[in-house]
Parts: structure tokens; C-alpha cells; sequence
């Protein structure tokens, strides 16, 4: 389904016009990345893939495999071939001679794809045709985007947006029409979660302002963005069926936000997940995923299953899971469930029809690529540049950064293998994580190369520390994987040696060094365990994708300001983090019995210092920050802020906007983020920014009425640089004047008004003026203290029982003036 051959339903007939069989040959996976096509009505098949960090081969060339049409078809493929092809696609002279059929097959059918894709294209004098294959070698190979963990990272929805722009780029151009995982949304619950770098912060509010971007950068070029996994899929130990135990308060605080934000901005499909929440499969959840996500959210997309997630078609098809997959899928169970008027035809025909309204939104809205291999390749190199660049984070600098240039640099590092088992060069980074995120290109960078830019190759060593090294730079590798939560926290014990040993040769061997620890980390590490007074300098890049090791260079030599802010909360230690007793539960159950409480949120409130606090990251410059005026006004909360960058860099800052309810009736976090811009200054410029927050974003979810309630009351307005209190250089206090079922009135508990000194003063007067006997006040507080005081009040008159209202009312509104 090509940008010139689009082909509109009209889906009322359509539908009208199939089968039974042909409704429900829809509804399930034809290939294991294919929906299935019904040639009788001209219905094309969609192809499905991963994902939120680039092309993923290993589903594209197993697509392939199932393809009639490949010459090869009738050859027995062997799954270790197809590895290595998939691993060496690009350096052929790793593959054996066995391996060489299946590489020409594909490689013939890839270069047909992407000439089919990307028909009209430009080359730099902007007339002569050009295509994107040469003696059938692909010249355009895909990107390697960084992943959420990056992502949100970078503070900065534009550099994400770039990021989908690319993405959707890459999915026009190998044939793609829903691109899986774009964006993963889930929480960073526990930082053992294999997936963890997939997904984007531990903060809702964060999550919600970036991943948005990402889907509109994906859709503006006709590609289906897919969010991922609904819903609090925060977990790989026993992912298929692990029963989440969540309150519902925390599932709309904390887990449901960043969906709910991708769907305001128009996502077209979403991935129902594999865990059941509070007892129900999430496939099979009417409530998620009718209730919840079709009715009150407004979402008209399509809901795919993840793969393998459907164990019950016909309950899937009822709950409001559109079209299940992995194929090819037995879809005769939804026939006979329909015959059998267990399920009825009209729930079929809704999935039929938002898959059709599907493939009515890709044909009306793909785009044809019409640009140059160099266009295309800056584009999509420009655009992993900025979210590398804005995504690393400075942890720790006493000085040592940023390098002169021509300085003498050894690289060190942590062993890392390929997917063949093969260990990999020193020199080269872990740029993405395994599994649905894995990408295989040659498009990646090398550190000596890339540094190679600012100091000489003679003053490099990779894998030695000469005598006279000046920095040594250890990269501590950590990947994150698909399929398996890790162990432990703990930096490997190999590493940890390591690192203490060259702390050992700081001195007294040859002349003095420094040293740097890069973290290519899925997520935090524990540093325990290491000599960190004698590390001079910590930068956290995770897995930044295909430019990391481009931008790590600048980083490291000052070209540019590291600017990024931790998305995530970095704990000492293991022990100390919310969810370290329910981490990953009890067998096949789990419980979130941390509720609210994630990430920072729980920190503030125990009064544990985490290593490094959420929004904390470094720069090479110093700003002043002055939190000039808060106010509300037309029921928003104002606040404005003065920047200035007092260095000598250009560099970015954070500006950071949390508020605290400070008498909330309910628990509440100490303070939440509710607004952040990122500001970059040069040296000495000055600015003044504004941010409005709405009184509605105030609200919590409050089980016992069932909705979303902001009480009225005092609120604490920080401006900070990161969540530490170290790091908040401003703090206001204002009054929302709102009504709620807790305003302070008759419908307020006894325990209430008896704890707030001048309320219960003021009862007490009112109640001695209407000659109310005053121990029913004190008997209630000691024994019935949750009694509300319209209840207990000694009167069956209706009448008296208003002007009381009033009466109080009027003490309750002159207390809140002074």
C-alpha cells in the first residue's frame, strides 16, 4: 500500500459485504509480522514492526522467509544462518559460504522493497535520478535511534519529535506501516526491569509532555505510531501472565497518563499488553480497553495485541482487542464463537472496522519520499545526533572535563558481545538493547574514531593504559534485554576490579591521569563498591543510539555542553528503592504496594537521598535562577523565572516546576513535576520564562468518589533544577480556592475540624450558640472520628440545619481571609 496507490473503504459496505470467515481472517495475524489481506475485496495486508528505536531485521527478514515469492523459499533455512545474516548483513566477509544463499535472497528482496518505497529521488545537484541500491548492495541502511530511557533524557519534545520524523522516514522506506512501540510509555517502576531503557521516566507528567511528540513525528508521514504496552507492563519475570495487583488510584496517577497523552495527540493504535491487572488478562479487559480507552478517552485507532497476548480469541474480539497476533493465527475459534452466538457479530464487526479505518488513515496520509540517499542519511544522522547530544547526562566533574585537545586517551571497557557470540572491539559502544528494540546496521560509531577528531591516533590506545596516558576513559556495559528482568543492581564485579585498578595507576605510573567512567547502561547502576573519590569525572549515556559515540566525542571535548536531566531516580543501593520488597512479586503474582509512591516520589517522602536525584544532571557552565513571581489567576497557577548563564559555555538548563499540596485530606507525594522548559544561553544572555500550570493538574484520583478531585488550599510552588532540595532555588506558597467534597464545611469528618485548631474553635462556639450538647463533639472525635458533621448534629430540623450551614460557613470563609 504505496502513497500512489491509495484506496479508500467505504467500511459500512465493505463490511457489510464479507463473511463470517473473512471478518475474522481480519482480526488475526496472517505472518508473524503481518495482518492478513482479503484479495476478494482488495483489503491489503498491513505490515507490522518494530519499532521505537529503528527497523528492526530480524522481523523483517523473518517476514521475508514466509514470503512465497523469495527463490529460497523451498531451501531449509537453518535458524543459526539467519542469525549470523541478520548480525553480518552488513559485513558480508563475516558470513560462511552456507550462509551466502539466504543473504542474496533477502538481500535481493530488501533492495526491491526499499527502490519500491522510495521511488523519486534527488541526488545533491537535485535532477538526476538516483536509487537507493547499487549493484545490489542497499545504500541506505536504517537508523539506530536512541531509545525512551534517552529520550526522555533530553527534556526536549522538538529533539524527540526529530526522533519520530526519522522514524517514520525509515518505516516509509522499508515498507512499514505500523511501527511497533512508538513509544513505549511504560513506568520506570524498578530499575531491575530488563525493558526499563524502552521506556521513558519514572514520572507521568514527564512521559506525557515527551512521548506525544514521538508519535506525532511518526504519523506525520502516513506511518501508524503504536504506544505500548497497555497497560503497566513493568516487568519480563513471568511477563506472559504475571497477575499485577494495582490500586486504581495508582494505575490513573501513575500508570495511565502517558497513554492517555498519546491518544490526545491522535496515536492510531495501541498495543494491549501481556500481564493481567488485578486478576483480568489485559487483552480480555472490557474495562481497559472498551471503557476506559475506547469511551472515556475518545480512541477511534486500533488495538493490537502484543505478541502471543491472546489466549481466548473470541473474549479478546469482546473486550475490544481489534486484531491479535502473532500470525499465522487460528482464526476459526471467532467463526465458531459467532455461529455459536457466544459472541456476537456486532463485536466483531467493530474490529473489523477500526482496522479498516486503519488502512483508510494510511492510504489518505502516506507520504512519498522524495529526497536523495545523502538527504536522507543527514536527516536521520541529525536527528540520533540531537537526542544523543541532549540525552547524556554529566554525573559527576571535578574539573576534568571537558579535554584538551591532543590529549593522550585510553579507552577502556567492560567486554560486550554480539548476538553470534562474537566479543566485540573495545572501542565500540552497546548502542541499543536486544530483543524487539535490537537494531542490526552499520550505521554506529566507534569512540576511538570518533575522538580521533580532537587528539591524534598515536595519542589513542585502545584496551592499554600507556605511561603517558593522561585520561583513561572506562565504559561500563550493561545491555538491556527483552524476555529477562536483570539480577542485580550492582556494577559486575569485573568492572569493579577493573575501575580499581586503574584508580591504582592514577599515580606512580607514568605521568598523572584522570579518570572518566562512561555508564552505556540500560538504566542505574550501584557504584558501591568502587573507589569513587578518585573518579574524577561520571557520564551516564545508556544506549544513545547510532550517534553516541559522535556526541560522546563533542561531550567529552567540549564542543558542546552536556545538557541532559536524569528521567529517572539513581539509588545508592538496591535496598532503597520503592519497590524493593515487590520486585518482580511472588511467583505469578505481584504487588504494587508502593501505589503513588514511584521514583522520586517515594524518596521525598521516606527521606531517602538517593546517588542521584530525578531531573539531576551537570553542565559545563553555571547559571543563577531566581523564582521571581507566583500568583493565581484565571485558574492557573503563574509562575515566572529568571535564567542567566553566569559561565563559559552555551549550555542548556532545566528549569524544573513541582507543587505540593501541604494539607491534602487525602496521602499525597511531597511535591510533583508539573511544568519544566529547557533553556539554552550563551555565556552571560539572560532570560525570563513563564510557565501556567492549571488548577486541574492539581487533582489526585480519589477511590472512594470514584473521580478526579482538587481540594482547596494551600500549595507549595518550587522552581528547582532537579527534585533534590539542594537543587530548588525558589519556593512560593498559594491559595487554590476551589469546592470539593473535602471543603471545609458540614460535610467534613469530625477528625477534620478537631485537628485544625481555629475550626474547632469555631465549631465549638456555634454549637454552644444553638445550645448543642458540646460532648457529642468530643465522644465523636474519640471513637467515631470519621463521622461527618452533618450527621451528628442534634436536630431533625431541615431549616436549622441550613442557617447552622450558613452560620459556619461564613467562621470557615473569615478563618481562610487571615
Amino acid at each position: 500500500m504505496s502513497a500512489d496507490n491509495k484506496k479508500i473503504f467505504d467500511i459500512e459496505k465493505t463490511i457489510a459485504s464479507m463473511t463470517i470467515r473473512e471478518k475474522a481472517r481480519l482480526t488475526a495475524g496472517a505472518s508473524f509480522f503481518g495482518s492478513a489481506g482479503i484479495e476478494r475485496l482488495n483489503i491489503p495486508r498491513l505490515q507490522l514492526l518494530d519499532g521505537g528505536t529503528g527497523i528492526n531485521f530480524e522481523q523483517l527478514f523473518g517476514d521475508m522467509l514466509e514470503d512465497r515469492e523469495m527463490e529460497s523459499t523451498n531451501e531449509m533455512v537453518g535458524e543459526g544462518s539467519l542469525v549470523r545474516v541478520i548480525e553480518y548483513f552488513f559485513e558480508t566477509e563475516r558470513l560462511s559460504e552456507e550462509d551466502l544463499p539466504l543473504y542474496n535472497d533477502i538481500n535481493k528482496r530488501l533492495c526491491k522493497l526499499v527502490a519500491n518505497n522510495i521511488k523519486s529521488c534527488r541526488n545533491k545537484g537535485g535532477n538526476t535520478e538516483q536509487v537507493f541500491y547499487e549493484n545490489e548492495k542497499l545504500l541506505y541502511s536504517p537508523g539506530c535511534y536512541p531509545p525512551g530511557i534517552v529520550l526522555g533524557a533530553t527534556w526536549n519534545p522538538e529533539v524527540v519529535l526529530r526522533a519520530g520524523q526519522a522514524l517514520g522516514l525509515d518505516a516509509i522506506a522499508y515498507g512499514v506501516h505500523v511501527l511497533l512501540g512508538s513509544p513505549n510509555v511504560n513506568i520506570h517502576r524498578d530499575p531491575l526491569n530488563g525493558r526499563l531503557f524502552e521506556g521513558y521516566s519514572e514520572d507521568p507528567f514527564l512521559v506525557s509532555a515527551l512521548a506525544p511528540r514521538l508519535v506525532e513525528g511518526v504519523q506525520e508521514y502516513g506511518v501508524v505510531a503504536n504506544v505500548k504496552h497497555f497497560a503497566a507492563n513493568n516487568q519480563e519475570t513471568f511477563r506472559t501472565g504475571i497477575n499485577e495487583h494495582i490500586s486504581k488510584r495508582a494505575l490513573e496517577e501513575i500508570y495511565f497518563p502517558g497513554f492517555f497523552a498519546c491518544v490526545d495527540a491522535g496515536v492510531r493504535s495501541v498495543m494491549s499488553a501481556y500481564n493481567k491487572i488485578n486478576g483480568i488478562p489485559c487483552t480480555e479487559n472490557h474495562d481497559l480497553l472498551t471503557d476506559k480507552l475506547k469511551c472515556e478517552w475518545g480512541f477511534d485507532g486500533m488495538v493490537i495485541s502484543d505478541w502471543g497476548a491472546v489466549q481466548n480469541l473470541p473474549e479478546a474480539i469482546k473486550a475490544g482487542n481489534d486484531l491479535a497476533m502473532p500470525g499465522p493465527m487460528d482464526y476459526l475459534p471467532i467463526v465458531s464463537a459467532v455461529d455459536e452466538n457466544s459472541l456476537d457479530e456486532s463485536a466483531l464487526d467493530r474490529a473489523v472496522e477500526r482496522i479498516l479505518k486503519t488502512i483508510n488513515w494510511i492510504a489518505d496520509n502516506r507520504k512519498e519520499i522524495n529526497v536523495s540517499v545523502d538527504e536522507l542519511m543527514s536527516f536521520t544522522n541529525e536527528a540520533a545526533y540531537a537526542a544523543a547530544a541532549e540525552g547524556i547526562v554529566l554525573l559527576e566533574n571535578n574539573g576534568v572535563l571537558p579535554l584538551k585537545e591532543d590529549v593522550n586517551v585510553s579507552i577502556m571497557g567492560s567486554p560486550s558481545y554480539d548476538n553470534c557470540g562474537a566479543l566485540r572491539p573495545v572501542s565500540k559502544i552497546i548502542e541499543c538493547g536486544n530483543g524487539s528494540a535490537g537494531i542490526n546496521t552499520d550505521r554506529v560509531g566507534d569512540l576511538a574514531g570518533s575522538i580521533s577528531c580532537y587528539t591524534p591516533d598515536e595519542n589513542i590506545s585502545v584496551g592499554e593504559v600507556r605511561e603517558n596516558t593522561e585520561i583513561m576513559l572506562y565504559a561500563v556495559k550493561i545491555p538491556g534485554m527483552e524476555g529477562n528482568d536483570k539480577k542485580i543492581l550492582r556494577m559486575p564485579d569485573n568492572d569493579r576490579l577493573a575501575i580499581n585498578a586503574l584508580c591504582g595507576k592514577k599515580k606512580g605510573f607514568g605521568v598523572e591521569k584522570k579518570l572518566v567512567l562512561i555508564l552505556n547502561t540500560s538504566g542505574p547502576v550501584e557504584l558501591t563498591g568502587i573507589n569513587e573519590k578518585k573518579i574524577d569525572g561520571i557520564l551516564a549515556i545508556f544506549l544513545p543510539g547510532m550517534e553516541g559515540c559522535h556526541a560522546l566525542a563533542d561531550i567529552l571535548f567540549g564542543k558542546i555542553s552536556p545538557s541532559g536531566k536524569l528521567p529517572l531516580t539513581f539509588p545508592a543501593r538496591y535496598e532503597d528503592t520503592p519497590t524493593y520488597i515487590n520486585f518482580p512479586g511472588d511467583g505469578y503474582n505481584v504487588n504494587y504496594g508502593e501505589g503513588i509512591y514511584v521514583g522520586y516520589r517515594y524518596y521525598d517522602k521516606k527521606k531517602i537521598a538517593p546517588k542521584y536525584h530525578f531531573g539531576y544532571g551537570l553542565t559545563y557552565t553555571t547559571f543563577l535562577c531566581r523564582l521571581d513571581k507566583v500568583y493565581v489567576k484565571d485558574n492557573n497557577i503563574h509562575a515566572e523565572v529568571s535564567i542567566k548563564n553566569t559561565g563559559k559555555f552555551k549550555a542548556s538548563q532545566v528549569v524544573q516546576i513541582y507543587v505540593g499540596d501541604v494539607f491534602s485530606t487525602v496521602p499525597r507525594p511531597v511535591k510533583e513535576l508539573k511544568a519544566f522548559q529547557k533553556v539554552l544561553l550563551d555565556t552571560g544572555e539572560e532570560r525570563s520564562i513563564s510557565f501556567n500550570i492549571g488548577i486541574k493538574e492539581l487533582a489526585y484520583f480519589d477511590m472512594d468518589f470514584d473521580r478526579w478531585i482538587v481540594e482547596e488550599g494551600f500549595y507549595d510552588v518550587y522552581a528547582a533544577v532537579s527534585s533534590a532540595e539542594c537543587d530548588i532555588f525558589g519556593r512560593e506558597r498559594v491559595y487554590i480556592d476551589v469546592k470539593s467534597p473535602y471543603s471545609y464545611g458540614i460535610n467534613s469528618t469530625i477528625k477534620t475540624l478537631y485537628e485544625h485548631k481555629e475550626l474547632k474553635q469555631a465549631l465549638y462556639e456555634l454549637w454552644k450558640r444553638y445550645g448543642f450538647e458540646e460532648g457529642i463533639l468530643g465522644s465523636n472525635y474519640q471513637y467515631t472520628a470519621s463521622n461527618r458533621l452533618k450527621d451528628i448534629i442534634p436536630s431533625d430540623d431541615d431549616k436549622l440545619i441550613k442557617e447552622f450551614e450558613e452560620k459556619f460557613m461564613e467562621k470557615i470563609e473569615h478563618i481562610k481571609k487571615f
